[in-house]
């Protein structure tokens, strides 16, 4: 499994031996961990919001404890020049194009996630 908790990206073994090994002295199944920046983690907080369809830039900020739209003006700038999405208030909201566009992008988070999990798979061996 994995899990992105306060910044980070963790990743338990995918070996059932070395999970209960590791439990049964006392340590975490967490084999891998990866620290996402601020931006990094904005930017997947831009994705996964968005595929609800929109996105309150006040929520943003105050979990950010910063100006979302400042610190991702680069990529919400572009996503409104191409018309995927449209600034309503406080809001984002994505286009009828710009919902197409999320789901492939999104299509490609999973493959991502899908490669992820390959490569865990890999370590099997490796940690038995």
């Amino acid at each position: 499994s994995f899990s992105l908790i306060d910044g980070r990206l963790y990743g338990s073994t995918f070996s059932i031996n070395n999970y209960l090994a590791r439990l049964a002295e006392g340590r975490s199944g967490i084999t891998r961990e990866k620290r996402l920046g601020a931006r990094e983690q904005m930017q997947y907080y831009l994705l996964v919001t968005l595929f609800s369809g929109s996105l309150d830039l006040d929520q943003a900020d105050a979990h950010f404890a910063r100006s979302f739209y400042a610190a991702l003006w680069p990529e919400l700038s572009g996503l409104r020049l191409i018309g995927a999405v449209e600034k309503d208030g406080r809001h984002l909201r994505l286009t009828e194009s710009g919902q197409y566009l999320w789901v492939m992008l999104m299509r490609e988070f999973f493959a991502s996630v899908n490669e992820f999990r390959e490569r865990m798979r890999l370590l099997i061996q490796a940690e038995d």
